[in-house]
């Protein structure tokens, strides 16, 4: 273990001997590396204007669609996705689902004997879209911790939900209710929930949601159409809880 290290820099960095990975960069690298890997989409784990010309640079698919639809930038990148092996500099880099937000990934980086984990952000509990994260299988795991304290307990996904279509259904009896939440993760959980419902979706949303296959949903522009303010009456708003 003399040999190995990790440390955060503006991003995750690991070096065990002679080789070096950085995991999600907010700031150009500067020394060498083998390789950038990017877990996911969420701005304060990418920023695409420093990973021009950085190669090789390693994400999923989804994530690399949805930085080219919402920032306009278009990377230069090798696609991965859950179940994925690539071999980069004799260290073999695994590839697992996170179930974070769609496209989310975490990643183990084998060096032959050692193991490293690193998960990005991470959800072991299934959702509407997205199967739980599992374990990984490492000799080193280096966690996100968001909501790593004790203190945190949330109700399940299956209450959560069923709460959010009771507020709707509530809500809209006399009013029109309004849910807020990221547009990347809250964004495409709310539009997949809310599908069957008459579904007005926040445009910088909608980008996300159409590079994703999320069709579901006319684009809000301002306050509803005066036909929908007529019938429903005043706005009412909530926030999607965690």
């Amino acid at each position: 273990m003399g040999r190995f290290r990790a440390y955060y820099d503006d991003g995750i960095v690991v070096e065990y001997e002679n080789s070096r990975f950085v995991i999600d960069p907010l700031k150009k690298p500067v020394t060498p590396f083998n390789a950038v890997l990017i877990t996911h989409g969420h701005r304060d784990h990418v920023n695409p204007r420093v990973l021009y010309n950085v190669s090789p640079l390693i994400m999923s698919d989804e994530t690399a669609r949805i930085i080219r639809a919402r920032d306009g930038d278009y990377l230069r990148h090798i696609t991965v996705g859950p179940g994925s092996r690539l071999v980069i500099d004799n260290v073999l880099v695994e590839s697992f689902n996170a179930g974070h937000v769609v496209g989310s990934l975490s990643y183990v980086l084998d060096f032959g004997d050692l193991r490293v984990g690193i998960t990005g952000d991470f959800n072991v509990e299934p959702s509407i879209l997205l199967s739980g994260a599992k374990g990984l299988d490492v000799d080193v795991l280096i966690m996100e911790a968001t909501y790593g304290d004790p203190d945190y307990v949330f109700p399940s996904r299956r209450e959560v939900y069923e709460e959010l279509r009771a507020i709707v259904d509530d809500g809209t009896r006399d009013g029109v209710t309004v849910l807020m939440g990221q547009p990347l993760g809250r964004g495409q959980e709310l539009t997949a929930l809310l599908k069957d419902y008459q579904l007005y979706v926040e445009p910088s949303i909608k980008v996300i949601n159409n590079v994703l296959g999320l069709r579901y949903g006319s684009v809000a522009s301002g306050l509803p159409p005066p036909w929908l303010r007529h019938h429903y009456g005043n706005p009412q708003r909530h926030h999607a809880p965690h």
